[in-house]
């Protein structure tokens, strides 16, 4: 955990977008969410992030759910709910699930956002962390949150190398010498090589960090007058063209195993060395 760490992440609030179908990864996810899927035997596929999130001294957090909530619910509120319970002991400190109103729907990552906006509105956070709950990868979010206080951009993004070959199914970002990012293009047709590696792409992990106000003046403005529904659509664009957002290199191991040949790969680089991929 970084220095800064600690201090930081008592200013964040965290969510885990934690509602996807996973439909690419049937029949694995015919009774379940993604999330909430088996991975090396002993793990699911949420336990990545909800390890980084603790261990990277967050304790505000938040689990927004959907499809087959209840499954996920139960996994969470069994396992780590407890393990939370024993890291927090300040008031408003926990883990929540939340999962649509009853008769409504997240129409989006955007959207689930903007329909607990009021969390946002009453936390006395400075920073709002937003990640993925389907993707394996260690990080130290507080090394993400102390380059996110330093820059003061309204939004840092988290990004990795990933060949170019796979990265039209992500977003895929163009940054300055100085970590700006001055072009997004989510799911682009004919992903933009890197100048220094033109088998690769630098894509989008799905980590954000936005300020507090700059989020919700965002999500008020895309999501409530327009109807964007979406982050990575959406939001990171509409930041992207007012020069407000940053990238933060990620140089780890990170898969979204969005696929079954790709949930397949991953669970066998388990087994490599230099993975280090036990939650």
């Amino acid at each position: 955990m970084s220095s800064a760490a600690a201090p930081l992440g008592a200013k964040t609030l965290t969510f885990v977008l934690a509602g996807g179908e996973g439909k690419r990864l049937q029949p694995l996810t015919a009774d379940q969410p993604k999330p909430a899927v088996p991975f090396g035997c002993v793990f699911r596929i949420i336990d990545f992030t909800l390890s980084n999130v603790l261990n990277s001294g967050l304790r505000h957090i938040n689990v927004l759910t959907q499809y087959k909530h209840e499954r996920l619910h139960s996994y969470v509120r069994n396992g780590w709910s407890q393990i939370c319970d024993e890291f927090c002991g300040q008031a408003g400190e926990g883990l929540k699930c939340l999962s649509p109103s009853p008769g409504k729907r997240y129409r989006g990552t955007a959207d689930a956002l903007f329909q607990n906006l009021e969390i946002i509105e009453r936390s006395d956070a400075e920073y709002v962390l937003i990640v993925s709950g389907d993707q394996i990868y260690h990080m130290d979010y507080g090394e993400l949150l102390d380059r996110h206080h330093a820059s003061r951009a309204d939004l840092t993004m988290a990004a990795v190398q990933y060949p170019i070959e796979e990265a039209a199914s992500l977003g895929v970002i163009e940054a300055d010498s100085g970590d700006r990012v001055i072009g997004f293009e989510e799911k682009p047709p004919s992903p933009r090589p890197l100048e220094s590696n033109p088998e690769k792409a630098l894509v989008n992990m799905g980590v954000y960090v936005f300020s507090r106000e700059a989020l919700m003046d965002t999500l008020r403005k895309n999501v409530d007058l327009n109807g964007c529904d979406d982050l990575g659509r959406d939001i990171v664009p509409a930041l992207t063209r007012l020069g407000r957002a940053g990238v933060f290199p990620f140089g780890g191991y990170w898969r979204d195993v969005g696929t079954l040949d790709l949930y397949y790969q991953t669970n066998l680089d388990l087994l490599l060395d230099d993975a280090s991929l036990d939650p």
